[in-house]
């Protein structure tokens, strides 16, 4: 067993402990069927036109001049009770809040919409050590916001950063998806609608990777996209990964078992999902001896998409991201390589 598997099993363990925090989830598997046969449409609606935005100016990041911004989400949950829910005592995840960070020696024409980790625990560390990086790697301004169930957006109850996105609870965590999928759809609207810039592209890492992925098979104008460790075999990732092993033994006290995660995949429409750009454009970055999103599943998940492109590399989920500078240099070059879109602006 090498170092990278360890580390990540060790991420694994001490985020049991926090699980054990929280008090059990309830089991909503029967509200699954308000999911079940509805259109992609239904289940990922486009993003407003001219969503609600407040700005403000920010301290600098660094070389990088900041603005705080603060976004209505149009989210609407599908099922019933959690719509109530959502209304009343969910407040915190009806806005989200994030920064546009822009180069401050020199206009880029590029900016690049990134979507966080679960359970990262404040936007410091992605502000202060990721985003000088990726800005400067790829000579782009970089806009980064807080996914449902963190940080600003935890709601009443909450022990830990992303307790309420990922959970034995499938109904709600259904809808973080939904919300987070449409949030990061919503924001790439806003930054559009600037006219500043050439091209808006997308990068996610962990669950960031992953919602990238759906992001790419909704929105066609997305010049390109970088996934990193990160696939939509859910059922692999909720039966292996060891961050979820809390979440299995929950889940199998209610019975649910890998048949029942499948048709979670179904009732959200993960199966159904396929690239709206061009597979060219989709970058994957994959790591060896990853223990969350395993390399037997993602090779699977791209024997899906033939034709994108996959860049392995050396570590497990947690030692690979400190290759990311060396990283970013091949992202930098596939990027350089695609073909230039029309200006990313909208009327």
């Amino acid at each position: 067993m090498n170092v990278h598997v360890l580390v990540d099993q060790a991420i694994g363990a001490s985020t049991r402990w926090l699980q054990r925090k929280l008090p059990p989830k309830d089991d909503t598997t029967h509200l699954l069927d308000q999911y079940r046969g509805q259109s992609l449409a239904t289940l990922f609606p486009p993003p407003p036109a001219r969503p609600y935005v407040e700005t403000r100016d920010a301290p600098a990041v660094g070389p990088l001049r900041a603005r705080r911004f603060r976004i209505a989400s149009a989210h609407q949950p599908l099922a019933e009770p959690l719509r109530r829910i959502y209304d009343r005592e969910q407040e915190p995840l009806h806005f989200f809040h994030g920064r546009a960070l822009e180069l401050a020696t020199r206009a880029s024409r590029r900016a690049v919409v990134y979507i966080h980790g679960w359970m990262e625990s404040t936007d410091l560390a992605t502000e202060a050590l990721l985003a000088p990086v990726v800005a400067w790697k790829l000579d782009a301004d970089f806009f980064h916001f807080q996914l449902p169930h963190h940080w600003r957006r935890q709601v009443a109850g909450s022990k830990y950063n992303g307790a309420g996105f990922c959970s034995a609870d499938l109904a709600q965590t259904c809808e973080a998806f939904r919300q987070a999928v449409l949030d990061a759809r919503t924001l790439l609207t806003w930054v559009r609608s600037l006219g500043r810039y050439d091209e808006i592209g997308l990068m996610g890492i962990s669950l960031g990777g992953l919602l990238t992925q759906i992001v790419a098979c909704l929105d066609p104008d997305l010049p390109w996209a970088v996934p990193c460790e990160a696939h939509l075999d859910f059922q692999d990732l909720v039966s292996h990964a060891p961050i979820l092993t809390e979440i299995r033994d929950e889940l199998a006290a209610f019975g649910v078992g890998p048949a029942d995660l499948e048709d979670f995949v179904r009732a959200l429409g993960f199966d159904r999902l396929e690239p709206a750009i061009d597979r060219s454009r989709l970058l994957f970055v994959a790591a060896l001896d990853d223990q969350f999103m395993r390399p037997e599943a993602m090779a699977r998940a791209l024997a899906r998409w033939p034709g994108v492109a996959t860049l392995w590399i050396p570590g497990g989920h947690i030692t690979a991201l400190f290759r990311l500078p060396r990283v970013l240099d091949d992202v930098r070059r596939f990027i350089d390589a695609q073909p230039r879109p029309a200006r990313a602006s909208q009327a």
